[in-house]
């Protein structure tokens, strides 16, 4: 609200030292939060001029084992967040006082679903703001242990959660520096172990899918539905950066002849792609599995039949309501 902006200065030049004299009076400094996140999201770009006197502010309030977080934790993300939004992205450098507060992220990943989602849509925002700092060496391998982690205790929506962020990321990667950092970063999967997970989640949706009858078990860590297709996105994200290093990694963790494991994957993914119902995931996979008939090997060229009915019905879903099906 731009009739605010005029009297900003004053009101916000009370808050820090108002701060600083509320000493334990944690109702006080949470409304002192959330003035400020109103502040900022109410002036939008005109709240960047004071951003910086914030952030010691938001890093009392998360400061990881202190009193103060047990108190201000929701409100002192819902802030972090605003700023971040309001932050323009390059070529304009980010303040170094922002990224500094990165390093907070990490223990949030082993709270709270709340604080977890939070901890995850900031992380997001980073990559977009700032993706050399999400990526570097001090911070990804960290980043990467705490989703593996994760990876396979969650309900459905925060597993999807998960595995969106670990697409951003590999996007991220792609984009800062190509097969390059691709290749890093698959790396940090093998050896955090969250590759591993994704894989024999899918190997145990496979084996189920192999067995028959009303008895049958699901494997203890096989997955099915929303959180399959999240599996396979991963996989598929990866593969559109480079269908060489996927390969790469099937061979390190499937722990067989790549052939071998291919021929099951490739199996339950051609079966999973017909029940995707999120057309960007879908085409996502497509584009992917397409690729693959680059590496011109026997076992993608024996499934063309598949390939031909997903191109079949991909093309139909990305026609469907259009009034000239010829169109290109």
């Amino acid at each position: 609200m731009a009739l605010i902006t005029p009297y900003a200065n004053s009101i916000i030049s009370l808050l820090p030292p108002l701060w600083e004299q509320s000493g334990d009076e944690h109702l006080m400094k949470q409304a002192i939060l959330t003035i400020l996140a109103r502040l900022t999201n109410a002036m939008k770009a005109d709240s960047r001029s004071f951003h910086v006197s914030f952030l010691p502010i938001i890093q009392s309030a998360i400061e990881p084992n202190s009193d103060t977080q047990i108190y201000l934790l929701e409100d002192a993300l819902d802030l972090w967040s605003s700023i971040i939004a309001q932050t323009p992205s390059a070529p304009e450098p980010t303040p170094p006082e922002l990224l500094s507060l990165l390093q907070y992220l990490i223990p949030l990943f082993a709270m709270d679903n709340d604080t977890l989602r939070k901890a995850i849509e900031i992380t997001e925002a980073y990559l977009l703001l700032a993706p050399a700092a999400v990526l570097a060496d001090n911070f990804r391998p960290e980043l990467i242990r705490c989703l593996s982690e994760l990876l396979g205790n969650l309900k459905p929506e925060a597993s999807g959660a998960v595995s969106h962020l670990m697409m951003c990321i590999i996007r991220g990667a792609d984009g800062l520096g190509g097969e390059e950092a691709t290749k890093v970063l698959v790396s940090d999967l093998i050896s955090s172990n969250f590759l591993a997970k994704v894989m024999e989640g899918l190997h145990g949706a496979w084996t189920h899918h192999q067995s028959h009858g009303p008895l049958r078990e699901m494997p203890s860590r096989a997955v099915d539905g929303v959180v399959e297709t999240d599996y396979f996105s991963v996989l598929a994200r990866i593969g559109l950066a480079s269908p060489a290093i996927l390969l790469e990694a099937f061979s390190s963790v499937g722990g067989a002849e790549l052939e071998k494991t291919l021929d099951w994957l490739l199996e339950e993914w051609f079966g999973h792609i017909e029940n995707i119902g999120d057309p960007p995931n879908k085409k996502l996979m497509t584009l992917v599995l397409t690729r693959l008939l680059e590496t011109g090997q026997s076992w993608i060229l024996g499934r063309l039949q598949s390939l031909v009915a997903m191109w079949t019905d991909v093309l139909g879903e990305l026609l469907d309501g259009m009034d000239d099906k010829t169109a290109e």
